[in-house]
């Protein structure tokens, strides 16, 4: 008898074990912000899950004004390609490309006060594109309309088929002349709100909340996946951002601009010359990073450890490098004639903080080290930080100082 209810209490324990696996699972994640890079990354990662797990419904949780094109194309194409039901609860706002978003999943459902609509195409600036950009994002529009299908209905009597969302309600969201007849006039962008969205078919039914559609889709007691962006996640969608490019094109441009004035305006080789490699080698670092396609969906991130690997291993040889052969370099007549290194390593007498120059107009010496347009001039036997006014002077010329500004001399050649 024991023995028997020992087998009964693991079989009930293996059938609440089973109930729990196999119950329901819907995967949620939001786009509340402006369509971008984080948009896809999200995006693939919740297909991704969603298709890991075999979950019932893809559920996006929207509240955007639009954003980027390319963007809101890579994740209308992921939402059509899964065959995982998808579904957008639209959360008071899916403009411009949130509206392209929403039209791709098999079901929309909207808050009351909600819109959807809006696509024109415009620039950064806010000022309409050209109209090729117009004509793409239109049939845009009405494929994505139009791959939801047909279905049968009753119209004044007459039973037809009919697109499930009329694609000509989707092209007058981005083109005026669009007509439909009993919405709107060729004189408007097409916009609905809710009540509109569920009268012309384009919402399945209006919600209160998340659970509310979760009601509606028969998922009320199925288990939530949110699918959240990571810290790297968040790091590759800066990387991935137009303004992130324009950024590293100015810090690349910044250091090599420091580099040039450490080699031809500040004798010595200091903080300038410094700065600008540090610069140019991080803003080569990174664009390489933006030039490089990720799998965004990639849990484990194979490719980014790779390429940060060998960054790190092309670093560490550039090091060795260095350390081995640098010295060579450092001693070597092209390096003297470039960085001027004979202003930092000269054996000379050099003024002190105390030295009246003020008596030095008029004087004349010769130019110790090349001044491009700094460097030194030896004036009986001391040698003193020069400049010009803005000419370049070979070293070993006969120069007279003609005034002082910040204990510099200013020269000119005799």
């Amino acid at each position: 008898m024991k023995q028997f209810l020992v087998q009964l209490a693991l079989c009930l324990a293996s059938l609440g074990s089973f109930a729990q696996i196999s119950q329901d699972q819907v995967v949620v994640f939001d786009l509340k912000e402006e369509i971008g890079p984080s948009s896809s990354i999200i995006t693939l990662k919740a297909i991704a899950r969603a298709e890991e797990i075999d979950a019932k419904f893809i559920v996006v949780h929207m509240n955007t004004f639009g954003g980027l094109v390319d963007n809101a194309d890579e994740v209308r194409s992921a939402l059509l390609a899964t065959p995982i039901p998808t579904c957008v609860f639209i959360d008071n706002n899916a403009a411009s490309a949130g509206s392209l978003i929403s039209l791709a999943c098999d079901s929309i459902y909207m808050r009351k006060g909600s819109t959807i609509g809006a696509t024109t195409v415009v620039n950064l600036d806010g000022t309409r594109a050209l109209d090729k950009h117009q004509s793409y994002m239109r049939r845009q529009m009405r494929s994505t309309a139009e791959s939801h299908g047909k279905i049968t209905k009753i119209i004044n009597g007459d039973t037809q088929v009919v697109y499930r969302r009329n694609p000509d309600i989707a092209e007058g969201m981005v083109d005026e002349r669009i007509v439909v007849e009993g919405l709107d006039d060729s004189t408007k962008i097409i916009t609905l709100t809710a009540i509109d969205a569920l009268e012309w078919g384009y919402c399945e039914n209006i919600a209160d909340s998340l659970s509310q559609v979760l009601e509606f889709l028969g998922m009320s007691s199925a288990i939530i996946v949110k699918v959240t962006p990571t810290a790297l996640d968040t790091f590759l969608s800066f990387l991935d951002d137009p303004v992130t490019k324009y950024i590293l094109f100015i810090i690349i441009m910044l250091g090599i601009v420091l580099i040039g004035l450490e080699i031809f305006v500040i004798p010595g080789f200091g903080v300038a010359g410094i700065s600008g490699i540090v610069l140019l080698v991080l803003g080569i670092l990174l664009s390489i990073l933006t030039s490089i396609h990720f799998d965004l969906a990639d849990g484990d991130n194979t490719k980014l450890k790779m390429v940060l690997t060998i960054m790190v291993f092309g670093i560490l040889a550039f090091g060795v490098l260095a350390y081995l052969f640098g010295g060579k370099i450092l001693r070597s007549r092209l390096f003297r004639l470039v960085v001027n290194e004979d202003t930092i390593s000269a054996k000379v007498d050099v003024q002190l903080e105390d030295t009246n120059i003020d008596s030095l107009v008029g004087q004349t010496g010769q130019t110790s080290t090349a001044l491009r347009p700094m460097g030194r001039v030896n004036i009986n036997g001391t040698t003193f930080e020069s400049k010009t006014n803005g000419e370049f002077i070979d070293r070993g010329t006969k120069v007279e100082v003609i005034s002082i500004e910040n204990r510099y001399l200013v020269v000119k050649t005799i």
